[in-house]
This record gives structure tokens, sequence and C-alpha cells, in this order.
């Protein structure tokens, strides 16, 4: 692919700008001869040096060690007189043991004077490179079975955290954040193994190697970063641009023909981690500074801040930075170790608060049950004051028109009756039909005055109201049997038992109000009674700082059970379309606005039916205040 030939050359030419690598030691060494420096072979990179004098030096120190520089994807072979006595890697990459390490060469192995030739072969032009001279150590080199021991150990590792995700953790956490952790793990186990595939006997060349390697790390990356990203720590356009560029990563690398178009595949990731890392993190403190240092917080930022270091240390080791053992294996366990407890915590507090709530669902339901139910109280109270003003409201215009026109009519009738006695009196008509006219004015005077009287009453029930004042009760109560005359009639016996006199200091509308709801709920009892049919009004002075009145009827009473709701508002026992159910708290509002108290007793030793017993302020007692 020539576009990729020539986007790798670029490529590599800027890298060499930013990160200026010699391909070997600047100074030359005194023991070692460069036979042929880094050149073209085959398709790979090929360097070579002698010597002649490093065998007198083993000669000298017989217990110590000549290593090896480490080169990337590289293969080493030392040869002693022309016999090969190491072999790291094959010369031609089709078989591998390990894409890291440090080679090296017991001392006793080397004869006294003999000739040591080192070749060294690159995967990667690019990475065709070495940092120091091989040089002797006192004692063995650990690093290799360091490095291939925390390989092996953390791919197996990876495969049990996947396993815990799936077994242990199954339905407990968010579908996207298991099939992240799992993903990651399994990913990142394989590129584990890949890493050292002459541990676990992997027959592939260096390239397919490569390539499977390369691209199951940033898998495992996108999913790691998937993780976070579903678990809020930085935003969803960064991650998708992440995978964005990971998905061309992994094209490049599927597509690439030699090492360096893998590398190079693989190091673009590199230029946006810094940015979506950055964020995270950042992110991350502002979260544990507003929750106080949560431990699940402080978790989460300990495996961005230990991913970010690592990733340093092995991005710096893969472009010749530092010469430093791998420690990706190390932190990438690290990291999906604590995202595996950060999930367990989440797990811990979500069975916390199910126990809590399974401790305290009562109380909890009773205080929300109370909050619901105070709530649908203030919601009945502000709707019923609503119906209430509109009631009044339409009822004060319709009572007004209705007055208005039927008092033109009756002026007119009225204004008809004088003239009409006196012509009558002066007609020659004879005694007897004379003085039956006369009766008849009379009674049509009398019916005048009554219906007179009703639009009075009615005319006061319905005004808007407000002001209090000296209201005589006896007159109250009588507009309001005038205005119920017709339902009275049903053969219902009105007993009025008030003092003659009795005034309280009230509002003369919400007085009237009170008494013609009472009055007409009564009304309402007593229908359904046969035989005697009773309302008692009474009342009179209690002391001298209040007014007593009371309505009592002898009807069917009320059950004990809904005593309790009876001032509710809505609440009505009457058929559908008989009753709003703001009668009674219309009552006990009014009432307590006039600063007075009500009490019922129903189906008592002393009362057969229901009785209301009212209390108001006297007018003496408003008349001293004044």
């Amino acid at each position: 692919m020539a576009w990729l030939e020539s986007f790798t050359s670029w490529w590599y030419s800027v890298l060499a700008l930013i990160i200026p690598v010699q391909p070997a030691p600047a100074t030359p060494n005194e023991h070692w001869a460069v036979t042929m420096p880094w050149s073209e072979a085959s398709g790979f990179r090929t360097f070579q040096a002698e010597s002649t004098t490093i065998a007198a030096v083993c000669a000298a120190q017989p217990a110590a060690y000549l290593v090896f520089p480490a080169v990337i994807q590289g293969a080493h072979e030392v040869r002693v007189n022309g016999v090969p006595v190491l072999l790291w890697n094959t010369a031609d990459f089709s078989r591998v043991s390990s894409f890291y390490g440090t080679p090296f060469l017991a001392c006793q192995s080397i004869p006294a004077h003999a000739t040591v030739q080192w070749t060294v072969v690159s995967f990667a032009q690019f990475f065709a490179r070495f940092d120091q001279w091989p040089t002797l150590s006192d004692h063995q080199p650990l690093g290799n079975l360091f490095s291939r021991a925390l390989h092996v150990f953390s791919a197996g590792a990876m495969v049990a955290l996947a396993l815990i995700v799936n077994l242990v953790m199954a339905g407990k956490v968010a579908g996207a954040s298991a099939r992240f952790l799992t993903g990651a793990c399994l990913f990142v186990s394989f590129y584990l193994v890949i890493m050292e595939s002459g541990a676990f006997g992997l027959p592939f060349k260096m390239q397919t190697l490569h390539q499977m390697a390369d691209i199951s790390l940033w898998l495992g990356v996108s999913c790691l970063f998937g993780f976070f990203g579903a678990e809020g720590l930085f935003k969803r356009a960064l991650h998708r641009g992440f995978n964005l560029v990971i998905f061309l990563a992994v094209l490049i690398i599927a597509s690439s023909s030699n090492g360096d178009q893998i590398q190079m595949g693989t190091t673009l990731p590199f230029i946006y981690a810094p940015v979506i890392f950055g964020n995270a993190i950042y992110r991350s403190v502002i979260s544990c500074v507003k929750s106080g240092m949560a431990r699940r917080d402080v978790i989460v930022l300990s495996q961005l801040v230990i991913f970010s270091v690592i990733a340093a240390n092995d991005i710096g080791l893969i472009l010749g930075l530092n010469s430093s053992v791998p420690l990706l294996p190390v932190g990438l366990f690290a990291v999906l170790f604590l995202a595996i407890i950060s999930v367990e915590r989440q797990i811990s507090q979500t069975y916390v608060e199910r126990d809590y709530l399974r401790q305290n669902l009562e109380a909890e339901v009773k205080i929300k049950t109370k909050s619901l139910e105070d709530a649908l109280k203030r919601l009945q109270v502000a709707q019923a004051e609503v119906v209430q003003s509109a009631k009044l409201a339409g009822l004060g215009t319709l009572a007004a028109g209705i007055a208005h026109e039927i008092n033109n009519s009756l002026n007119y009738v009225n204004g008809s009756l004088l003239p009409l006695s006196r012509l009558i009196e002066r007609s020659s008509m004879e005694t007897e039909p004379k003085q039956k006219a006369q009766r008849l004015l009379q009674v049509m005077g009398s019916g005048l005055q009554l219906t007179a009287k009703i639009i009075s009453n009615l005319k006061s029930y319905a005004h808007a109201g407000g002001e209090r004042e000296h209201v005589d009760v006896r007159e109250v109560i009588e507009g309001i049997l005038a205005i119920l005359k017709s339902k009275l009639s049903v053969g219902i016996d009105v007993i009025l038992d008030v003092e003659p006199g009795l005034q309280v200091f009230a509002d003369r509308v919400a007085l009237s109000q009170i008494l013609m709801n009472l009055t007409d709920n009564a009304i309402d009892a007593l229908v359904t009674l046969e035989g005697d049919r009773r309302l008692v009004f009474a009342g009179g002075q209690s002391g001298k700082d209040a007014v007593w009145l009371s309505l009592t009827d002898n009807g069917p009473g009320i059950p004990e059970n809904i005593l309790t709701n009876i001032y509710d508002p809505f609440f009505t026992t009457k058929p559908v379309g008989k009753g709003t159910g703001l009668g009674l708290y219309i009552v006990k509002n009014e009432i307590s606005k006039c600063g007075g108290t009500i009490e019922i007793h129903s189906r008592t030793a002393d009362v057969q039916g229901t009785q209301f017993v009212m209390t108001f302020p006297s007018a003496a007692i408003k008349d001293e205040a004044a």
C-alpha cells in the first residue's frame, strides 16, 4: 500500500525530529569494534560488532556475566570463535521468544583470547537502536525472569478477573460496565500472552504476533476507557474521538506489511491519550473534592494516576527514551483490579442502601404517605376556596340581577294597588263586593311585602360581605327560613328558641352561609324520615365573652366512622350530583374566620339525631375592645 509507505516515512521523519534517538551509543567502546553499522538486509535492519579483548576481561572475572543491551523486537546472536553460543529470537523472526528482554552470557562460556561476535537484527527500522554497549555484571540479571513471570502472572490474573466480573458480579452491575471490564481483561490477557510467546509456544512469525499484540492492546485500552466513560469520568465526545483514533490505528496495524508500519499504527493513539487522560484525571479530582475524598472516588483517581505513570514509562521504553523494565502488565492489572474494587464498592453500597430500605421501608412509606396526604389536603383546601369564591361571585351577580328585575315588576304592581284601592272606595259597588275587593287588595299587599322580604334576604345571603358588624341572630335565621320555606313545607316543624335581640359580632354574609348550609343539610336528613320531623334553633349568651348557637334535628344522625371527615373539602355522602362536599368545609372555615368554634354531637344520649353547637365572640366583648 503506497499511501501507507508514504505516511509511515513521513511519520517517522517527524518522530525523529521530536525524539532524536541515536541508533547506537555515540561514544566508541574500547572493547567493541563495529563491523557493520545498522543497515538494510532482507527487509530487516542488522547491526554487527566484534570484540577480541572482552574475553580477557571475562577471564579476570569468571563469575561475571556479559549483558547485552535490549533491542525492542530484536533478535540477538552471539558467536565465540564463530560458534553460536547465544540465540535470542531467530534472525528471520520465524520463531519469537519475547518482544522485550536483555540477553546475557556467562563469562565462563567464553574461552580466553576468543573473538566474540555480536549480531543484532531489528524487526522495525525506527526501533533499530540500543543505548549502551555490552557490559559486565557481577550477578546474573533477573530482568528477563521478572518480565516473563510478570507477563505470565498478569495474563492469568486478567482471565481470573474476567471470570470474577461475569460470575460473581453478574446481574449486580450495569451491563455496559461489566461488558467493558470483561473485554478489557480478556484483550489485555491476550496481549500479555503474545508478549511472551516463547513461554506459551505460539507458532507465529514476528509480524503476525506484533499485529495481534498491538490490536489486542488497543482494544483492551478502548474497553478500559469505555468502563471509565460508563462511570462518567470524561465526556462522551472525547471517548468517541479516542475510539475513532483506535479504529484508525487498528486498521493501519492490520493492513501493515512491515514492523515500522505496525509500530506507526501503534503509536498513533499516543497523541490523543494525554487529552482524554488529562480530562479524566481533572474530572476525578473535582469529584474527590466534592465528595470529601470518598473511597470510591479515590480508587478511581488512583487507577488513572497509576495507568498514566505506567503508560508514560512504557512509551518512553518503546521510543528509546529510557531502558527500564516494561511495567505495562502490572499497571494494567492494577488498574483493572482497582476498577473491580470500585465496582465492588458500588455493589456493596447498593446492598447497604437496599438493606436500609428493607429495614426502614415501612417508616419511609409512612413518611411519604403523610407528605402526600398533607399535600392533597392543601390542594383540596385551595381548590375549595377557589370553588367557593367562584360560586359566591356567580351567585351574587345572579341574585342582584334577579332581584332587580323582580323589584321592577313588583314596583308596577305596588304602584297600582293604592290607585286601585281609591278607585274601589269611590265606586258605586255594593257593600259586600266592595269589602271583598278591599280584602283581596290587602292580601296582595301582604304578598308583595313577603316577596320583597325574600328578595332582601336572598341579596343579603349572596352579598360579598367581609366586614364584621353587630348581627341580630334571629333576623338572620328568619331570613334563611324564608328562603328555604318551600323545602320546609314537607312537614318539618321549626322551633326557634333564640333569645330576642341576641347579637354576635360577625360577618353577616358568613353567618348566613353558616346557618344556610347547616339548615339545608338538616332538611335533607329529615326528608328521609317518617313521622315527626323537627328542627330546633337555639341560642343565648354564654357568660360575658361569647354567644352560643345550636341547630338540632331528630334525623338519622351521622355514622361515627365518618365524623372525623365531615369537614374535609369535597367529602360528601350524598349521591353524585346532589352534593359538592363543600358545605361543612365552608361552615368550619367561616366560623374560624369569625373567631368562633363548632362542635358536633350525633346519636348521643342527649341528642337523638344531629346537633351542631357553635360559639361566637359576643358583641359586648367586641364593643369593649373597640
